[in-house]
């Protein structure tokens, strides 16, 4: 499971795991958590459907609650296939 993604202005790419950080101009980051799964240092062969949306929607929300310390943190995210779940 690999991605072949380039945004404009991107420097550099850090492909993880289970995670993607693109490097873009003016010093911005942008991570994604993907549906890639690991155990024990392992990528496993199949992803689990939604699974970096729902870690997508949670870094979100934690970010959300600490804008009052950094309002930097987040300038945006994606919507959602899986819907939003309780809670997030």
């Amino acid at each position: 499971m690999t991605t072949n993604f380039n945004f404009p202005d991107q420097i550099s790419v850090y492909k993880g795991k289970v995670r993607e950080v693109y490097h873009l101009k003016n010093d911005m980051l942008i991570m994604i958590a993907t549906d890639r799964l690991s155990a024990f240092d392992v990528v496993m062969p199949k992803g689990i459907p939604f699974k970096g949306q729902i870690l997508n929607q949670i870094a979100t929300k934690m970010m959300s609650a600490t804008s009052d310390i950094s309002s930097k943190l987040v300038s945006g995210h994606s919507g959602s296939k899986c819907g939003h779940w309780p809670g997030l």
